[in-house]
């Protein structure tokens, strides 16, 4: 070392006293002890008890004391010196106090004087405390007591006025803040959310939004979180540098969340930059999460601004959207949920707020190019996959113009230009409504005729020679094949000109669509010759394929499944092609293993225990080096529907399911969350409930066998939102012989727990959409009985609209009900009891049961499934997957 420090001085650091009588002969300068600190100088260096005379009461100086002669000394070494000399402090180092200290009375002394809601003790042994720099030995006991404590000061009868203390008791009011804020980085945000609380009430909004930002880079520092690695190109390093909610039960980062976007609603700055700044932490913001808003409220009330509720909550809908985007897949899933569900209306509105948000000047969306695809973003992007989505749930519900209009205005009025992947995944989509049966002619012929356009726009900018845009036109032709025979001649002429070299070379996309084309629309007898004859003709490129090369052998192996060849006929084609994916050196990914598993089961001879050990087995890679739920998820959805809507799982492949199921909670898998395990079981009891190929009792011994072994606790365990999935896939069966089903699963549901209100809604909303009356009578005659549905509850509405509740003789009986209910809750606000419920989060007004959400729920980023034929299940993506 070039020199040593030549003196090092005992002392608890720069915010003591003991620092600050340093800097005064520095400055020559005479400092004033702060009310908080004074009473402690002349004890920074020793504990208390070696002060103490054997006959006192009271060990604390008071403010007149003299100055210690330590202190004396210090103040006063160069006295001799020249008046205007400074003397050099640089070579003093600063120490703190040993391990050892002895602090325990005086956190005894803070917690009991904040029990007794003495606020100004409670300051003062604080800042002692933190003088010392000796918060970090407080126990989650202690802090909770201080959480817990500043709530009950804040909300007492005699709680300070935030304002003022601001004003004229600025130390204090500094050492309060310090002291929620340590506690809510710490996991206890109670006494941190009601400070804030109280700001807004006084109306100073800038320091809740300081006091959370500090907040969350306290929380930084203590779960070794690296800021700079949210932004990194490596996945892993983004997941784990987001904030771990870890607040207790009554307030964590999601009520901080809301305080902040409550203060920025006041300070009417929430734009892309803040809403950025907050998307830093793993919390559940899920529109379909709930959510007490009344201290909010009434906080906004308090500070006179009670106008600016509603302007919260949009900034709430802000807010979620962003985190969405953000985090692509859960605004990917929310659409699905809503196109699955056909509810268009709330499509078409999530539709409209994307636009909103990403044009204009205060827009906080920024649209990524078409062609970027890229996982990192100092912003809040608005991603390719977003308006792929979109675009795909506009043609489940046939709405020619929204993709009219998306491709010709909004994509444009934000700068970007439809590129060949985007023009041909629509000319894709038009050809499938043009064939569908059920909408109007002219809409069917608006279709067709858009496909013709979308080809001649891709032929202007030489798009169609593209693998993408060319193998979506073979796919286009095949599907309108169906319409008009003649195109079928025209896909042979493609391919006979591929083989022949005319086309230059093909990629794996094209061979994919090649190989679906022939599998499909030729005779049974040489359907399977002519696949094998495509991946002669065009082989595998391993140099230039990249992770595309499994694309025709994912569509062989789906459709090989699905088809009534005879086993001899499927064998011999299965070993033929695995044989020349194989020679390749290509790992299988795993949305392969679940139908070619199926494929196994029903060729191979070997024990099924032993074929589901090996698959599963199988998604360990040097990747993934443990075994995932995420991957095992995927294996048994594979499995039991061939990624396809149309496929019905064989009593063989519900067994293996289940043995899946079985292994999977016994096993410790790589990711496991409650989401997850909703999600894995889920994808084996929604598509049992939709089985054709299994009898009734099949069907219900399955469901029961999961439910049974739910991680937890069994049925106990199991969601009603779980319950309400298998009721509502047991009534849409194509069979339409499952509402018995149905019932019987709403009857267990019943005996197990009580139901809120909106699962009655929405299983009344179920039966009359399937013109089940009398089930719908049962219904409501037993929400009257059971007393579980309040009758001021929109259920009454509902029931009465149909006449239900007139049917029953209710009606007169229901307005009396309510007149008490709605008395009842009068007599309660003018005693001051107030009614407090939870709220949806956000996107109130079209609140939807998230069909799909558990199985998307992790919201990261996943390639959309490429193959987006009309019959293929949009839930899942055909890229690997994310862990």
């Amino acid at each position: 070392m070039a020199a040593l420090r030549s003196l090092s001085v005992a002392g608890p650091g720069p915010q003591t006293w003991l620092y600050r009588l340093s800097l005064q002969s520095r400055f020559g300068c005479s400092l004033i002890p702060t009310a908080v600190s004074s009473a402690r100088h002349s004890h920074n260096a020793v504990p208390r008890s070696a002060n103490k005379s054997p006959g006192s009461t009271n060990n604390r100086p008071d403010r007149t004391q003299k100055t210690s002669s330590v202190n004396s000394k210090l103040l006063f070494a160069n006295e001799g010196a020249s008046e205007n000399a400074v003397p050099n402090f640089d070579d003093v180092t600063l120490l703190g106090p040993p391990p050892e200290y002895p602090i325990q009375d005086d956190i005894d002394r803070l917690l009991q004087a904040l029990r007794s809601s003495n606020l100004e003790s409670a300051i003062k042994e604080w800042s002692y405390l933190w003088d010392l720099r000796c918060v970090s030995r407080l126990s989650p006991q202690d802090l909770e007591i201080i959480s817990n404590s500043i709530r009950k000061i804040l909300f007492g009868k005699n709680y300070p006025h935030l304002g003022r203390m601001a004003l004229y008791q600025s130390a204090q009011f500094g050492h309060l803040k310090n002291m929620a804020t340590e506690a809510a980085s710490r996991g206890y945000g109670t006494g941190l959310y009601s400070f804030m609380l109280k700001l807004i009430g006084c109306g100073r909004p800038r320091d809740v939004v300081d006091s959370f930002e500090k907040c969350k880079q306290k929380m930084r520092e203590f779960q070794g979180k690296n800021y700079e690695d949210l932004f990194s190109w490596d996945r892993e390093k983004r997941l784990s540098a987001r904030l771990e909610d870890t607040g207790d039960s009554q307030a964590g980062l999601q009520e901080l969340m809301m305080s902040n976007i409550a203060a920025h609603t006041l300070l009417n700055d929430l734009d892309g930059t803040v809403l950025f700044s907050m998307l830093d932490s793993q919390i559940d913001f899920r529109s379909s999460a709930t959510y007490n808003f009344t201290p909010i409220e009434n906080a906004l009330r308090a500070c006179k601004s009670s106008h600016l509720y509603q302007q919260f909550r949009q900034n709430v809908d802000k807010f979620v959207l962003s985190l969405m985007c953000y985090h692509p897949n859960a605004l990917v899933a929310r659409i699905t949920s809503l196109g699955t569900s056909r509810q268009y209306d709330k499509l078409y509105e999530l539709y409209k707020k994307v636009l909103e948000a990403s044009i204009g000047p205060d827009a906080f969306l920024k649209p990524k190019d078409l062609d970027d695809f890229g996982m990192s973003s100092r912003n809040i992007p608005l991603p390719p996959v977003i308006w792929l989505q979109f675009m795909k749930t506009f043609e489940w519900g046939s709405n020619i113009d929204k993709i009219i209009k998306m491709l010709d205005q909004d994509l444009p009025q934000r700068g970007l230009m439809p590129n060949g992947h985007f023009l041909s995944i629509a000319m894709l989509y038009m050809a499938i409504i043009a064939k569908r049966s059920g909408i109007s002619p002219n809409k069917r012929s608006k279709a067709r005729s858009m496909v013709d356009e979308y080809w001649r726009r891709l032929s202007v900018h030489n798009w169609h020679i593209e693998d993408g845009p060319f193998s979506r036109r073979i796919r286009t032709l095949s599907i309108l094949s169906n319409l008009e025979p003649k195109l079928k001649s025209e896909i042979t002429s493609l391919f006979e000109a591929a083989k022949d070299g005319h086309l230059g070379k093909i990629g794996p996309k094209t061979r994919a669509a090649f190989l679906e084309f022939y599998m499909r629309h030729t005779p049974n007898n040489q359907a399977l010759g002519k696949a094998i004859q495509v991946f002669r003709v065009f082989p595998y490129d391993v140099e230039n394929e990249g992770s595309g090369i499994d694309m025709a052998y994912a569509v062989f192996i789906r459709l090989l499944a699905l088809g009534n060849w005879s086993s001899q006929e499927k064998l011999k084609a299965y070993k033929k092609v695995t044989t020349s994916l194989l020679a390749t050196g290509y790992s299988l990914r795993t949305h392969l293993l679940g139908p070619l598993l199926s494929i196994q089961l029903q060729l191979l001879n070997i024990p099924m225990e032993t074929m589901v050990n090996m698959t599963l087995d199988a998604t360990v890679t040097p990747k993934h080096p443990e075994p995932g739920i995420q991957r095992w998820t995927k294996v048994l959805y594979g499995l039991l529907t061939k990624w396809t809507h149309a496929s019905s799982p064989t009593l063989m492949e519900s067994q293996a399911g289940l043995m899946i199921l079985k292994r999977a909670t016994s096993e410790q898998l790589y990711g496991v969350t409650r989401f997850r395990e909703v999600g894995l079981f889920m994808s084996f009891l929604v598509p049992i409930a939709k089985a054709t190929n299994l009898n009734v009792e099949q069907r219900q011994e399955f469901i029961d066998m999961a439910l049974n072994i739910f991680p937890g606790g069994g049925k106990k365990n199991v969601s009603i939102n779980m319950y309400m999935e298998i009721i509502s896939h047991s009534f849409n069966r194509p069979d339409k012989a499952g509402y018995g089903e149905g019932i019987r699963r709403w009857k267990e549901l019943r005996t197990l727990r009580d139901i809120p209100s909106i699962w009655w809604s929405k299983m009344l909303t179920l039966l009359i959409e399937h013109d089940k009356y009398d089930w719908a009578l049962d219904l409501v005659r037993d929400a009257w009985n059971s007393k579980q549905v309040l009758a001021t509850d929109g259920f009454w509405l509902r029931a009465r609209s149909h006449g239900l509740t007139s049917e029953l003789d209710l009606d007169d009986r229901l307005v009396i009900e309510q007149e008490n209910l709605l008395r009842t809750q009068r007599t309660n606000q003018d005693s001051g009891k107030k009614w407090r419920s939870k709220e949806v989060i956000a996107f109130a007004e079209e609140s939807v049961h998230d069909r799909d959400r558990t199985i998307l729920e992790q919201a990261e980023e996943n390639e959309v499934f490429e193959d987006d034929d009309d019959d293929e299940d949009s839930r899942w993506e055909a890229g690997e997957e994310d862990e």
